[in-house]
């Protein structure tokens, strides 16, 4: 990962080992996504992306998923709110999480 700045690094505990159970969410995520019908392609670049692995450990630990992604049925993409409905895994959009967290920016 870079930014304009050059490389940027995350701490090694910022992402949670997968295991036995990440693998059988990995699993379960994946063959909902190809029973839904989509292209072989978009099968494909959704199982390379994050929010394939972000709903796996959502499924795993009982958590919510924050994306900037709309719920909205296009052709072009596998939208993670899509697969989160289908999965019964929460989702909502950053601004909501924030909300429902009572985050206060103050100036």
């Amino acid at each position: 990962m870079s930014s304009p700045n050059g490389p940027i690094s995350c701490p090694v505990i910022f992402f949670l080992r997968p295991d036995q159970q990440t693998e059988a969410h990995l699993r379960s995520v994946a063959q909902w996504v190809v029973r839904q019908g989509y292209k072989q392609a978009q099968v494909a670049e959704f199982l390379r992306g994050a929010g394939y692995y972000l709903i796996a450990q959502a499924l795993q630990l009982g958590g919510t998923v924050v994306t900037y992604e709309a719920a909205q049925k296009t052709k072009g993409k596998i939208q993670i709110p899509m697969v989160c409905k289908g999965l019964q895994v929460p989702c909502l959009p950053p601004h909501e999480m924030l909300r429902r967290e009572g985050a206060k920016f103050v100036l």
